[in-house]
């Protein structure tokens, strides 16, 4: 059931500046990271009479079509299980599209109009989708906090490497084909992890309403 506790938490200046769940209902974004925040109801007591304390992920999101990053609250329960979920699997960024099933907030993948392929070796130009990855995620500063917190997709994260000086670099030259493609689709938001034996990550997609 949709609550109004993001609304009012929202109303007390928590994070009064983060767009509230309320308002990203029918729209398709990119969460680039997420924080897990913790909220006292004052309002709502527990059996021993105290506060109720409730966790939500605020997100550094971007819009479809536009260049600049906002600060959104990401609440409810499914939306929050489907963060969890992506950042065991370190499948940030990641395109969603938040929805309502019945009351309740839904992150549900975007249908693509037309299925995306990886381009041949020869047609690889990785370094404008590099530039403008960074810049959505809001620069080198931010890409190596998500790279030392492990949520980064893993074909980002094996091409990026510490140099012996302490900077975060790039190590596109010794990535294979096969580690470019890979790259090339998850820079785009289009990678997906290889299905393993036993139970399949697609089961577990539409587990959490991704799918």
């Amino acid at each position: 059931m949709v609550e109004d506790w993001l609304a009012d938490a929202h109303k007390r200046g928590v994070g009064s500046d983060a767009i509230k769940t309320t308002e990203l209902v029918n729209r398709t974004f990119t969460i680039l990271s997420v924080e897990l925040k913790e909220l006292t109801e004052l309002a709502e007591l527990d059996k021993e009479g105290k506060p109720k304390v409730r966790q939500t992920y605020v997100g550094t999101i971007r819009f479809d079509g536009d260049p600049e990053n906002h600060v959104a609250w990401l609440g409810g329960a499914g939306p929050k299980a489907a963060i969890d979920e992506a950042l065991e699997r370190g499948a940030f960024p990641l395109q969603v599209k938040l929805v309502l099933d019945g009351k309740a907030y839904m992150l549900v993948r975007p249908t693509p109009a037309t299925a995306t392929a990886a381009p041949t070796t020869a047609e690889f130009n990785l370094e404008p989708l590099i530039r403008d990855w960074v810049r959505e995620i809001g620069g080198m500063g931010e890409v190596q906090r998500v790279f030392s917190a492990g949520t980064l997709m893993p074909p980002i994260s094996a091409a990026l490497a510490y140099s012996p000086m302490g900077d975060l670099r790039w190590r596109l030259s010794s990535l294979d084909s096969q580690q470019k493609g890979n790259l090339w689709l998850a820079l785009r938001g289009e990678w997906k992890k290889p299905v393993e034996e036993g139970p399949s990550d697609e089961d577990d997609l539409d587990a959490m309403s991704f799918d």
